[in-house]
């Protein structure tokens, strides 16, 4: 077929691929609906190893995808210590947080008058005393 593009003229051959009518999928508008199997894959794939986003994984002659292998990102020894810390630090900062909003709905709990609310709030602060 001898198309043009922009003023260049090129001949444009599609692959014919062969497909066979598969297993009925679902219905649409009261007609089955069937994919298709392919039967002969014109284009031949490559085996390779392939990184995506910091996932590993393979291609192979037959499928497209083979299996996704996750890679984890090895931590320096050197940062071992300080990521222990950082955390410690972060769960400290949490855990003071929690408590000092605890403690104001506890007050104002107090100033309402609300004794109900109030062995509720004291009993979650045994849970985290």
């Amino acid at each position: 077929m001898k198309l043009c593009y922009r003023g260049v003229s090129y001949d444009y051959n599609p692959l014919q691929v062969k497909v066979a009518e598969g297993p009925v999928v679902g219905k649409y508008r009261g007609a089955n609906w069937h994919s298709t199997i392919l039967i002969d894959n014109p284009v031949p794939q490559i085996a390779a190893t392939l990184t995506y986003r910091g996932v590993t994984y393979h291609t192979n002659g037959q499928e497209q995808v083979a299996q996704a292998v996750p890679q984890a990102t090895p931590v320096p020894a050197k940062f071992a210590p300080w990521r222990r810390k950082a955390a410690s630090e972060v769960a400290q900062a949490h855990r003071t947080s929690v408590l000092k909003t605890l403690e104001h709905r506890l007050q104002v709990a107090h100033n309402k008058g609300d004794t109900n609310l109030i062995h509720i709030l004291e009993a979650e602060w045994k849970q985290l005393a």
